[in-house]
C-alpha cells in the first residue's frame, strides 16, 4: 500500500518507491485511474478486515461485472 501518511498526498511532487506506482491505461481519464486503487482497497477492507476472510474460504461475488 502507498504510504500516504508518510508521504502526504496534497503536493506538486511526490517520491515513491517504483513497485508502488503503475503506469496509468491510457484509455482511462485521469478520474477513472484514480479510482481503481479505492475500488481495490475496498474489497480488501470488506473481505479481510471486516469479514476476517482466512486463506482457503470461498466468497461468492453476485454481479461482479455491473457497472
Amino acid at each position: 500500500m502507498t504510504p500516504f501518511t508518510a508521504c502526504g498526498t496534497v503536493a506538486d511532487y511526490a517520491i515513491f518507491d517504483e513497485e508502488l506506482v503503475a503506469l496509468k491505461p491510457k484509455n482511462l481519464t485521469f478520474d477513472q485511474a484514480a479510482s481503481i486503487p479505492l475500488i481495490g482497497l475496498t474489497s480488501y477492507q470488506a473481505l479481510v478486515e471486516h469479514t476476517k476472510l482466512q486463506k482457503g474460504e470461498k466468497v461468492l461475488i453476485l454481479g461482479g461485472s455491473s457497472a
